[in-house]
């Protein structure tokens, strides 16, 4: 069974550390943290294994960006942040929804938009790929859905932003 967006280790922790990066940023500069050796068990295929990085605020928990890499990519791969000041104002409402959910954003966005919609078995149940070059707004006919909490998932540029969907269909 394949189980997409998965968490296999948290490494270096739940919380993640607080030394990763310094407490005052400067705009436009890099900054690195090595993470702890962390050995892929032999029974994990790696072609199929991702290294997610998240910048979390630390004072309210708020993902402001995140970055993947395939695991089995060169040894001298680093996964890092490219854009700090890149926050998009993602809603969707109403939640919980019935036939349809408006996704809407507002922010620096990139031309190209993927949705993806799972359920919590980790399933695909919708996937969509839209093109803007400002702000968005887009209905989502979720009429044909099943009851129950979603993940919405937004790629934008790279990034990943997600948010929960209560879908409450009298028809189900």
């Amino acid at each position: 069974m394949y189980f997409k967006n998965v968490a296999r280790a948290i490494i270096p922790s739940f919380i993640g550390s607080s030394s990763a990066l310094p407490s005052a940023l400067i705009a436009d500069s890099t900054y690195n943290f090595t993470f702890p050796t962390y050995s892929v068990p032999s029974e994990y295929d790696q072609s199929r294994l991702r290294a997610i990085v998240l910048l979390i605020d630390p004072s309210n928990g708020q993902v402001y960006n995140t970055k993947g890499e395939n695991v089995d990519a060169p040894a001298t791969s680093t996964v890092g942040i490219d854009n700090l000041s890149q926050f998009i104002n993602f809603t969707i409402y109403p939640n919980p929804a019935s036939t349809i959910a408006t996704l809407n954003m507002e922010g620096i966005i990139g031309p190209d938009i993927t949705l993806e919609l799972y359920n919590l078995l980790g399933e695909l149940v919708v996937t969509e790929n839209y093109t803007t070059s400002s702000d968005f707004r887009q209905d989502l006919d979720i009429s044909g859905l099943n009851n129950g909490i979603y993940n919405v998932i937004l790629v934008v540029d790279g990034s990943i932003y997600s948010k929960k969907l209560q879908i409450l269909n009298n028809n189900f």
